[in-house]
C-alpha cells in the first residue's frame, strides 16, 4: 500500500493503517500489521492462499477499508499493490495500471 495523498495538504498527517488477516477455514481474526503511513510511504504485506486481508485506514475524521487480498478476486496473482489517493483506494497486479476499488 502506498500513501499518495497530496503532499501539500497531508504532509504532516499520518494515515493510521491496520491489516487484519481472516482465514477462510478459521473463525479468528489476527492483526498482522499496524502502522502510521506518511505521504509517499509504502506498506507491503504478503498474502496466503486461504486468507482474506482487510485493510483499514484512518486519516483525521475519514475512515475507509478494503479487502487487501481476497482469494476470490486475486487468485493467480501473487502480489496485489494498493495505492491510497484522496478519492479512494486503487489496486494493481503490476504496480503500473490502477483500478479504483473503494471511495
Amino acid at each position: 500500500m502506498k500513501n499518495e495523498l497530496p503532499p501539500e495538504e497531508y504532509a504532516d498527517v499520518a494515515m493510521n493503517v491496520v491489516i487484519i488477516s481472516s482465514s477462510e477455514t478459521e473463525s479468528n481474526n489476527k492483526v498482522i500489521d499496524h502502522r502510521l503511513l506518511k505521504v509517499g510511504e509504502t506498506l507491503k504485506c504478503n498474502g496466503t492462499q486461504n486468507a482474506i486481508f482487510y485493510v483499514g485506514a484512518i486519516l483525521g475524521n475519514k475512515i475507509a477499508s478494503v479487502h487487501g487480498f481476497d482469494t476470490s478476486r486475486d487468485a493467480g496473482h501473487p502480489t496485489v499493490f494498493w495505492l491510497v489517493n484522496e478519492d479512494g483506494f486503487y489496486f494493481s497486479y503490476d504496480n503500473a495500471s490502477w483500478n479504483k476499488d473503494s471511495p
